[in-house]
């Protein structure tokens, strides 16, 4: 059990705690809190948006799975070939079914006809 304190007396106390906010902390802390601990996130600036994020984006793109071949191809080929495509393949299929418990939890992605949009995340949201 951690329990921080900040100059207004903050009190937040938690199981877990992660520094950053790039994509790897909002998944590692994502990945905590789906095992029932209590996580706080400390970051300079948005969750999900800091890190590598800052510089290149943070291309969570979810497509629909009839879309994956055509996702699986072009991330392949903007690795140069390079990657493990089982390994992208997996990313996507992780992504696609983890993105509805984000909005769960209350991130309100862009909507478009009624339907959410949930092709990266959107800074201080």
């Amino acid at each position: 059990m951690l329990t921080v304190h900040s100059e207004n007396e903050l009190q937040l106390t938690a199981d877990v705690l992660v520094i950053g906010g790039g994509p790897a902390a909002a998944w590692a802390a994502w990945a905590a809190a789906s095992q029932g601990v209590k996580v706080i996130i400390v970051d300079k600036g948005f969750l999900g948006t800091s890190g590598a994020a800052a510089a290149s984006g943070n291309g969570i793109m979810a497509p629909s799975p009839e879309n994956w071949d055509k996702v699986l191809s072009e991330r392949y080929r903007v690795g140069k070939n390079l990657a493990n495509s089982r390994w992208i393949e997996r990313v996507i299929e992780k992504t696609w079914l983890s993105l509805p418990l984000v909005e769960s939890w209350g991130y309100r992605f862009p909507k478009e006809d009624g339907e959410s949009v949930r092709q990266s995340y959107y800074g201080p949201d």
